[in-house]
């Protein structure tokens, strides 16, 4: 038997005032792995960056000063005997 439907669906005013592309870009925004992706974009984005700076020259400077104490007049309070 073949259904007859009794009564016509109404849509949505305001569903149907929205225009097509609002409705898409609506639809992109609420996508979670398009969130998703562009994060993972970012992080990768991140680490090139860092892997870039890695491969530059880098220059490292150290130093030492040590006095000696040889000059001048010793300690009199010294008497270079061990207690």
């Amino acid at each position: 038997m073949p259904v007859i439907p009794t009564d016509q669906m109404q849509p949505d005013p305001a569903e149907v005032s929205d225009p097509t592309l609002d409705l898409i870009d609506r639809g992109l925004k609420n996508r979670p792995e398009i969130l998703e992706t562009n994060i993972d974009l970012l992080n990768r984005e991140i680490s090139r960056k860092a892997a870039r700076n890695a491969l530059l020259p880098s220059l490292s400077l150290v130093g030492f000063y040590g006095g000696t104490g040889l000059a001048g007049l010793g300690n009199p309070v010294f008497t270079g005997r061990c207690a």
